[in-house]
C-alpha cells in the first residue's frame, strides 16, 4: 500500500494513470520499486509517500530480466 503516513518513506519518481490504477515508480532508500495503487491518486513527482508491503502481494524479478 502507498499512503501519506506509516510504513517506509519513498520518493515518487514517476506515475502513470492506467485507467483502473496508477503505476508508481518509487525510490525506496536508493532502490527503485514499482507499485500499483487503485484509481488516480494524484501523487506528484518528488513527493514523499509511505510504503507498506504485504509479502503475499509482492512480485520479485531478477535484475537481468529488467534490463532486457
Amino acid at each position: 500500500a502507498v499512503s501519506t503516513a506509516g510504513g517506509w518513506p519513498a520518493r515518487v519518481q514517476s506515475g502513470v494513470f492506467l485507467g483502473r490504477a496508477t503505476r508508481l515508480h518509487l525510490d525506496l532508500g536508493g532502490v527503485t520499486i514499482t507499485a500499483e495503487v487503485p484509481g488516480d491518486r494524484g501523487y506528484l513527482e518528488g513527493e514523499t509517500v509511505s510504503v507498506q508491503v504485504d509479502p503475499a502481494d509482492m512480485r520479485l524479478f531478477p535484475a537481468e530480466q529488467l534490463n532486457d
